[in-house]
């Protein structure tokens, strides 16, 4: 009897919905089922069949096993996991070095620690900027459940250690990788694909190394798959509540901090709950988008009505020269400029040529071959290409991706530009890197998924494609990797390792050894996307060897210090340490509060003088100033600023630029950065004007009673210092912030 073997017409016929086109599970992956699938004609003989086409037929019964193919899978993902992220489980890596985790994240955690410890949330920010709308920077991620529930746990009114954000850090990686494990198993992936789709995604490309960059985009990302898995559930099952779930997952996003991920997460729930529907079906796709995105919206609504309110008065810097108001478009030119030049592409290929801001494509050498090979090999064509007809709009998602990362060598990303809220979401083209790596990655399972088929023999007209392709491109790679990339030689022997598994290996076999090559590489390349702890930029080692703070701590709160030059101490240091400073870091600021700083930025000027600046730190000496410290280890210099005016002063020195005119007495009673009592003691009535910025929520009581919140001008600034009238004689003032 002979056997006629051909590739298959998927052409010819209606393309079945998911659930029917695949065989049940624990068949999914049988070599026998994977070669039948290939026969046309009579019914061969099945033991002819195997030994034609499993030439290691004892390993292949074994590995068809389905609990020894999900215990591969997790022992894959587990093994990433634990191998790559070890360092930074002992205490010997860390994602806190490098300057937007160092000056932005680490404090703000330490703030958001003291606050719920001390029984709020930490809506206002006393220790920067003289005061700010701590929630309107929504990268502080406030209302995020995890932040909340790890400053609870590990956190204490010391602040929160960096060992326990490590650990944060970590459990999203572990989300991102089951969010993804479950994405490609609901897409009809084996479990071996699924863990190899999981490993790429979350550790490796520009996911994996925005968590040493920003955490709260990390966060965001790593929540994607499961907001795509839940649109995709009920776009099968029509079932509401997993709409509402989706909803949930990207309004949690928003909440992380970032606008980027949602956005991220919504184009992608919107390609695979589109493409390919009768018109009852699409009713019910845009039903499903509709209530998600409502669901969204509520469950943020809290971050968004405080973000949105303070982002009106706002300056958001966005790498232009000059910052924007908040609610405004990014500059044109500043948009196309965080485009990819085409020669960066090559990262694909080589981390060498990293894609900057880490918006990296290189997702392995391995991934690499494995996806090469696979153009050559029918069977994986056709894998892709089922994927392709039945989810069309998420590939064109990764096509729409590829092209924003070109910039302007592309009319595209101007185009996108001038579509509302698309240029403020994602501002910086690179960050589309992340469209470009979800439909790799599923491109990569896919071509695992279809490798169980032996190539056959070398001598086959069939096979000689594939077997040519994968023998010169995993040879000429090989060498390629070793000679280009800096310790190049194991991703190079991987490489040849993979090569080899595609040529010889069949069925079971070759599908887990593609696994663990996988992996085993992930793991190595891992490390590469944090630091270590004995760098000087090591976020406690930052804010623990400023000595010169000490003498701004022995004043708290009733002075505030400021920085010369940004190197001197962290400009977020209010957050960390008991000292107030009338700068920040962040990617926003008042507008009245800065266009109060531009009036006079001089270490001499009125305006530090109002703002109760009693101390400035310089790297280098000043004149007119008494010389109070210096550092001998960094060689910074603490000077003292005699003309500063105390906490609360009267409206006449305000008005007269003079402390010789104040005759107010004061003296804090307790201090809080949501809740701030004062005794006040004045010869006559009068405005007593307060170093606290004015903002929309804060009240104030004069003896337990409510009394008349009002603004002071500095200069020609906007109303922007609470001031108080108050009567002969001495009162107890009290502000307290409140939403309501």
């Amino acid at each position: 009897m002979s056997v006629q073997r051909s590739a298959v017409d998927f052409t010819a016929r209606p393309v079945p919905r998911l659930a029917d086109r695949l065989p049940p599970r624990a068949a999914r992956f049988s070599p026998r089922a994977a070669n039948a699938s290939l026969v046309i004609g009579d019914s061969p003989d099945p033991l002819t069949l195997e030994r034609t086409a499993r030439p290691f037929e004892a390993a292949e019964s074994l590995l068809s096993s389905r609990a020894l193919n999900y215990a591969l899978a997790a022992g894959a993902m587990l093994y990433v996991a634990i191998a790559g992220l070890w360092n930074v489980m002992t205490g010997k890596g860390t994602f806190f070095v490098n300057p937007d985790n160092v000056h932005q994240a680490y404090p703000w955690y330490q703030e958001l620690a003291r606050a719920v410890h001390a029984g709020y949330l930490p809506l206002w920010d006393a220790g920067v900027l003289s005061g700010h709308l701590f929630v309107g920077e929504f990268q502080t991620g406030v209302f995020y459940l995890p932040n909340l529930a790890f400053a609870l746990a590990f956190g204490s009114r010391a602040g929160l250690g960096v060992q326990a954000l490590e650990w944060l850090v970590i459990a999203h990686f572990l989300v991102a990788c089951a969010g993804m494990f479950w994405l490609a198993r609901t897409l009809g992936f084996s479990a071996a694909a699924g863990a190899v789709t999981a490993i790429l995604f979350a550790f490796s490309g520009a996911v994996a190394h925005r968590a040493q960059g920003q955490t709260c985009i990390f966060f965001g990302d790593a929540l994607i798959p499961i907001a795509v898995c839940l649109a995709l559930k009920y776009k099968s099952g029509g079932r509401w509540y997993l709409a509402v779930a989706a909803g949930l997952v990207i309004g949690s996003q928003i909440l992380a901090g970032h606008f980027q991920p949602p956005a991220i997460a919504l184009l992608l729930c919107a390609g695979v709950l589109l493409g390919r529907l009768t018109a009852a079906e699409r009713l019910r796709s845009l039903t499903g988008l509709a209530l998600l995105a409502v669901t969204a919206i509520l469950l943020a609504s809290p971050q968004l009505i405080l973000g949105f309110q303070y982002l009106a008065h706002a300056y958001r810097w966005v790498g232009a020269p000059d910052p924007v108001l908040g609610t405004s478009k990014v500059p044109l030119e500043t948009f196309l400029q965080g485009g990819v030049s085409p020669g960066l592409l090559v990262n694909f290929l080589n981390p060498r040529f990293e894609i900057p801001d880490g918006d990296a494509l290189f997702l392995g050498a391995v991934p690499v071959l494995i996806l090469f090979s696979a153009c050559f090999e029918p069977r994986t064509r056709q894998r892709i290409a089922r994927l392709v007809r039945d989810y069309p709009v998420l590939f064109l998602l990764g096509l729409f991706g590829l092209l924003m990362l070109l910039g302007s060598s592309t009319p595209l990303a101007g185009i996108v530009y001038f579509i509302p809220f698309a240029s403020s979401a994602i501002r910086e083209l690179g960050r589309y890197a992340l469209l470009v790596q979800v439909v790799l990655v599923l491109a990569i399972g896919a071509a695992v998924d279809a490798v169980p088929a032996a190539p056959g023999s070398f001598l086959s007209a069939q096979s000689r494609p594939f077997l040519t392709a994968t023998l010169v491109a995993g040879l000429g790679y090989a060498a390629y990797i070793a000679l280009a990339f800096k310790n190049g030689d194991v991703e190079a022997i991987l490489v040849l390792a993979a090569c080899a598994t595609l040529l010889f290996a069949g069925g079971n076999a070759r599908v887990a050894s593609l696994t663990i090559l996988v992996a085993v590489e992930a793991a190595l390349l891992l490390p590469s996307v944090y630091g270590s702890t004995s760098s000087p930029t090591y976020a406690p080692r930052a804010y623990e060897n400023v000595a010169l703070l000490g003498y701004a701590e022995r004043c708290y709160p009733e002075c505030r210090i400021m920085s010369l030059t940004d190197d001197v101490f962290p400009r977020n240091a209010g957050d960390v340490v008991p000292v107030q400073t009338i700068l920040g870091d962040g990617a926003t600021m008042s507008q009245p509060y800065f266009d109060l700083l531009s009036q006079n930025w001089d270490v001499h000027g009125f305006v530090d003088d109002v703002l109760n600046v009693r101390y400035a730190v310089s790297n280098a000496p000043l004149t007119g100033l008494p010389l109070v410290a210096r550092d001998p280890a960094t060689g910074n210099y603490l000077y003292a600023r005699p003309s500063a005016f105390p906490r609360a002063f009267s409206y006449a020195a305000l008005a007269g630029r003079s402390l010789r005119r104040n005759d107010v007495a004061f003296k804090t009673l307790a201090y809080a950065d949501e809740d701030a009592s004062y005794q006040v003691t004045v010869p006559r009535d009068e405005t007593v004007v307060f170093s606290e910025q004015f903002y929309p929520g804060w009240s104030v009581s004069v003896d337990e009673r409510a009394a008349p919140m009002l603004a002071a001008r500095v200069g020609d600034s906007a109303p922007i210092l609470r001031s108080v009238f108050l009567t002969r004689g001495t009162h107890r003032v009290r502000f307290r912030y409140t939403l309501f």
